[in-house]
């Protein structure tokens, strides 16, 4: 009869040790699952962060562009009365030596105001046509801007999706457990 106890009490013992065993796998496989599921939530937090931030710097992208357009102008505007100025004075003193030489009906004269004049045109049908090519260039450059800043908000959401993807797996790993093939 103690031998028959002895052995209930051993089944007993050997009972209580897989259950408590499959306790703690149970919890164990709680807890990396409950780990998978933070990590995942944690990654998905920074690449919407990560699609935030390169929204923003498409839009300072943007804005710089806008200010380096005005600032472009506002030179081009300087250059403009420049050029400007430098042909009233070149005429001017075209003037003024005609005066003195007594040559103001000449041709000579007529001919270098006109010169000078035609020059300034050409001149500033230049500085339009650059002025015209810097601003395309500046559009050109912000849209390549805002484009690498949608390719990279969409690179964040493509592994933002992989990570909820690889969340999925590993909760249905998880969750059902694996059935021996016969």
């Amino acid at each position: 009869m103690a031998v028959f106890t002895a052995i209930g009490a051993g089944l007993a013992y050997a009972a209580g040790a897989t259950v408590a065993g499959s306790a703690l796998l149970g919890v164990a496989a709680g807890a990396a699952a409950g780990l998978a599921v933070g990590s995942t939530v944690k990654s998905a937090q920074a690449q919407k962060q990560a699609a935030t931030s390169a929204a923003q710097a498409a839009a300072t992208s943007q804005q710089q562009f806008a200010a380096e357009q005005k600032r472009a102008e506002v030179q081009n505007i300087r250059a403009v009365r420049a050029q400007v100025r430098q042909t009233r004075l070149s005429q001017a003193a075209m003037l003024n030596q005609a005066a003195l030489s007594g040559g103001m009906g000449g041709s000579a004269l007529s001919g270098g105001l006109s010169s000078t004049g035609s020059q300034l045109s050409g001149n500033l049908g230049y500085m339009k046509e650059v002025a015209n090519l810097n601003t395309q260039i500046g559009g050109f450059a912000a849209t390549a801007s805002g484009q690498m800043a949608q390719a990279s908000i969409q690179g964040s959401k493509a592994a933002m999706y992989g990570t909820i993807g690889s969340l999925g797996s590993t909760i249905f790993s998880t969750a059902v457990p694996r059935m021996a093939i016969a």
